[in-house]
């Protein structure tokens, strides 16, 4: 099932690589997030980490950075010693990040779910712990994780209806998937029940409400 999922990714980039491309050098857009995205210039920021416990926290763009931003606070203040490292998917999630998220060491992009670009970029993070914020599965980044030992956790997860009818029509693929999550704690009970539906074991979800 990887294999098939790294197939129709590699497919797939090829196809659009050339429109993202176009948009970086007659736009601008994605300028500042292209390079960073296959794993490039991120080796000064994470150069300066201290050293301590590292934990990856990672919110997809604006949404999910407000939700993030509370967590974020909370950890850093009852755990000062951790080392926080904060990625976002999209160019405004970073700007809010810069913003709005207090005590983070270190703000980066997420890497594209290129095994060989999600290898790169776990060595250099070099994360203890990985926290997803809401719902954003990246098969081979989980599966990296998984074989490195590193917890993955996901918080404030939530699965809509939408969502919830794709996944189920590729239930077997997914449930792999989330066999490599630690825990997830989900927004509200239907959520928690569409994702034992999809595959995960129920004794690692709980209810944990919505942190926003």
């Amino acid at each position: 099932m990887y294999i098939f999922y790294n197939i129709i990714l590699s497919a797939a980039a090829i196809i659009i690589l050339p429109y993202f491309l176009f948009k970086i050098i007659f736009t601008g857009k994605y300028r500042k997030s292209f390079i960073q995205k296959f794993g490039g210039r991120q080796e000064k920021v994470l150069a300066d980490l201290k050293e301590g416990r590292r934990i990856w926290i990672h919110a997809v763009s604006v949404g999910e950075v407000t939700a993030a931003a509370p967590i974020v606070s909370s950890l850093k203040t009852k755990r000062p010693e951790l080392r926080i490292i904060f990625s976002t998917s999209t160019e405004t999630g970073q700007e809010m990040a810069h913003k709005f998220i207090k005590g983070a060491d270190a703000l980066i992009y997420f890497p594209l779910d290129i095994l060989p670009v999600v290898n790169g970029m776990i060595k250099k993070v070099k994360p203890d712990v990985f926290v997803l914020v809401e719902t954003e599965l990246w098969p081979n980044f989980l599966r990296v994780c998984a074989k490195r030992n590193i917890q993955t956790l996901m918080v404030n997860g939530r699965i809509s209806p939408r969502s919830y009818r794709r996944y189920r029509q590729t239930k077997l693929f997914w449930g792999r998937v989330l066999d490599k999550l630690t825990f997830a704690g989900m927004i509200s009970g239907t959520d928690a029940r569409r994702l034992k539906d999809i595959g995960m074991d129920v004794s690692k979800i709980s209810v944990l409400g919505n942190a926003k």
